[in-house]
Order: structure tokens, then sequence, then C-alpha cells
């Protein structure tokens, strides 16, 4: 499970906690906290895309390495 998985998950409970909660300031308090949440975990999966399109970037192609 990649770390965007898991900060998604967090900020979907974040959300359903300050939909549920009486407190409007602890409720929209857990909705900042939810919307730091999705923000990271598209950040994060920003970085896992850019790793990947880096890695076979810089891969060499097989009919290189097979001298073609």
């Amino acid at each position: 499970m990649h770390v965007s998985d898991v900060l998604v998950e967090c900020a979907q409970e974040c959300a359903r906690l300050s939909r549920e909660c009486r407190d409007k300031k602890i409720g929209l308090a857990l909705f900042e906290v939810s919307a730091r949440l999705y923000s990271a975990a598209v950040d994060d999966a920003e970085l896992i895309v850019d790793d990947t399109q880096s890695a076979s970037r810089s891969a060499p192609r097989a009919g290189a390495v097979a001298g073609e």
C-alpha cells in the first residue's frame, strides 16, 4: 500500500468525522485536516508518477542493449 493510499483513507475518515461532529469548531478543524491530507496524497501520487517516468526514460531500451 502506498503512502498516498493511507493519506486518502485518513482524509476520508477525517471528512466523515467532520460531517458527524456537532461542534462547529472541531468539525471545521477536522475538515481542514482532511483537505491537507488529500493535498498530501496528491503530492505523493505525483512524486510516484514522476519517479516512474524518470526511471522509464533512463532505462536502456532492449534494442539498444542487444546492439540494434
